[in-house]
C-alpha cells in the first residue's frame, strides 16, 4: 500500500440471515476504495460501467448465486462474485478453464461438464490393484445431452442475455490481469453414440480409443482475451472432443496473447503478471 503497489480495495459485505431453518436470499453489498485518494470509487464495473445487468440473470437463476451456492451464495452484482472468482485460481470443476468469473461462466453456459475425470473412472480406488475401468453407457448418454445443450437464443444474442450491450468485446488487457486455466481431466473410459435400432434411438456404447484430447495438458497461463473468449471457445472443443480445433485454438492464443506452461508454485503465473502489468504502468 505504502509504495502505490495496492491503489484500491473492494470492501464486500456478505450478509447471512437464517427463518425458520430456511436460508433468506440477501445481495451482497460491494464498495470500491481508492486508498491513495481516500475516497470511494463509483461505478467500479457496476452501476453505469456494469458489464452484466444481473436482472437479466435473475430471469432464469431467480437469484443469481443462491440457487447454485446454497447456503454460501450470495445474490448482488458481479463485482460480489469476483471476490472468489479471480483470475489466479484454475477451475477447479472445469477443465482447461480458469476461475475468472468470466471464463467459468463462459463455459458453464456452453454445457461443458464438471469433473468427467471423476465421472467416467470405476468404483476402484486408483492404488487398488484391480482398478480396471468400468464402462457406465447411463452417465455417458446423460454427459452426452448435457454437452449438446445450447443457450439459449442461438444467435449472438447469448451475449446480451447477460451482457449489456458493447461490453462483450476482446477485453481490455489494461484492466485485465493474466490468469490461469486449469489442466486437463484424464477420464479411463470413453463413448460414442450409435444407433440401437429400437427405442430409444441412440444409445452409448465404449469407444475403446478413448477421448481424442490428451489428458496430459497441464496448467497454462493465459491472458483475459484467452480466458474470456475461450471460455466458449474451448467449451465447444471440448465437448466436441475436437483434439485438433482446441489445439489449433490454443496456437492462435499463443501467437497473439499469452499461453505459457505454470509451475506447482504460481512463480510463473505472478512472474507474468508483475512482468505484463509492468508495460501499462
Amino acid at each position: 500500500i505504502a509504495d502505490g503497489t495496492i491503489r484500491k480495495a473492494e470492501v464486500t459485505i456478505a450478509p447471512r440471515l437464517t427463518v425458520g431453518g430456511v436460508a433468506v436470499g440477501l445481495d451482497a453489498v460491494t464498495q470500491t476504495f481508492d486508498i491513495g485518494g481516500n475516497t470511494f470509487v463509483e461505478n467500479y464495473f457496476k452501476g453505469t460501467a456494469a458489464i452484466v445487468d444481473t436482472a437479466k440473470c435473475d430471469v432464469c437463476h431467480d437469484q443469481l448465486a443462491v440457487t447454485f451456492h446454497g447456503g454460501r451464495g450470495r445474490g448482488g452484482d458481479i463485482v460480489a462474485c469476483r471476490n472468489c472468482h479471480n483470475p489466479t485460481f484454475p477451475g477447479s470443476h472445469v477443465e482447461m478453464a480458469s476461475r475468472s468469473i468470466e471464463n467459468y461462466v463462459h463455459a458453464i453456459h456452453s454445457f461443458q461438464a464438471f469433473d468427467i475425470d471423476e465421472n467416467f473412472h470405476d468404483d476402484a480406488a486408483p492404488d487398488d490393484p484391480t482398478h480396471v475401468p468400468s464402462f457406465d453407457p447411463v452417465f455417458s448418454l446423460r454427459y452426452d445431452t448435457h454437452i449438446k445443450h445450447t443457450f439459449p437464443n442461438f444467435t449472438i444474442r447469448n451475449c446480451e442475455a447477460c451482457h449489456n450491450p458493447g461490453t462483450y468485446e476482446v477485453p481490455d488487457q489494461t484492466k485485465t490481469i493474466p490468469g490461469v486455466l486449469s489442466a486437463s481431466d484424464n477420464p479411463l473410459t470413453w463413448y460414442t453414440i450409435v444407433d440401437s435400432g429400437g427405442f430409444p434411438g441412440s444409445i452409448a456404447v465404449e469407444n475403446p480409443d478413448g477421448r481424442a484430447i490428451s489428458g496430459n495438458i497441464g496448467e497454462k497461463v493465459v491472458g483475459p482475451a484467452s480466458r474470456a473468449c475461450g471460455g466458449c471457445h474451448r467449451a465447444d472443443f471440448i465437448n466436441a472432443d475436437a483434439a485438433g480445433d482446441l489445439a489449433s485454438f490454443n496456437a492462435h492464443t499463443e501467437a497473439f496473447g499469452t499461453y505459457v506452461d505454470n509451475d506447482s508454485g504460481d512463480v510463473t503465473l505472478f512472474a507474468i503478471i508483475d512482468k505484463i502489468m509492468t508495460l501499462f504502468e
